[in-house]
């Protein structure tokens, strides 16, 4: 018989390495469960349901401002809740993050309670962090390359000269 690969791996941390061994840093810091390969099937991870009804998989990320696992802090307004960061080789490591997704607070929070926004962030060229590009605030307020809650809909021009925002109505008669 031939040697037997390992395929998933649990180090003395409790850290779960699938397809690799848990070890590699990205952004400072190594996390608690890695999927790694080498094709589309390999290197991902599905949620599935079947269920008779219109509800889907979920993902659900939850924050408490208590250090003890399962115990109850409010949050605080700022806080973020949870986040969805893309960090792509740069030849060298998976330091230079070039985009996020994230929930965060959005006003003061309370019992059943909790007002929150959800801001994209890009990277721009020449950079290695992402920055604010649009927030969708807790009002339902957007504001793309502002964070300001003034108007529905809010964009601000940050190059001379370029188109910011077209708007064309499909039910203009001709």
């Amino acid at each position: 018989r031939g040697a037997v690969a390992d395929k998933m791996t649990i180090d003395s941390s409790g850290n779960v390495g699938i397809g690799s061994t848990p070890n590699i840093t990205v952004n400072g810091g190594s996390v608690r469960l890695q999927v790694y390969g080498t094709d589309p099937y390999t290197g991902s991870a599905t949620l599935g349901r079947w269920s008779a009804d219109n509800q889907p998989s979920k993902l659900r990320f939850i924050k408490s401002r208590h250090a003890t696992i399962g115990s109850n802090t409010i949050v605080q307004d700022g806080d973020i809740i949870g986040s969805m960061e893309f960090f792509p080789n740069d030849g060298g490591d998976y330091e230079n993050q070039c985009a996020a997704i994230y929930a965060a607070v959005d006003g003061t929070p309370g019992a059943n309670d909790t007002p929150g926004r959800l801001v994209f962030a890009t990277t721009p060229d020449g950079s290695g962090g992402a920055t604010e590009r649009m927030r969708i605030s807790s009002s339902g307020k957007v504001g793309i390359n502002t964070t300001s809650d003034g108007q529905t809909l809010h964009v601000k021009q940050t190059d001379e000269g370029n188109n910011v925002l077209q708007v064309e109505n499909a039910h203009a008669s001709a």
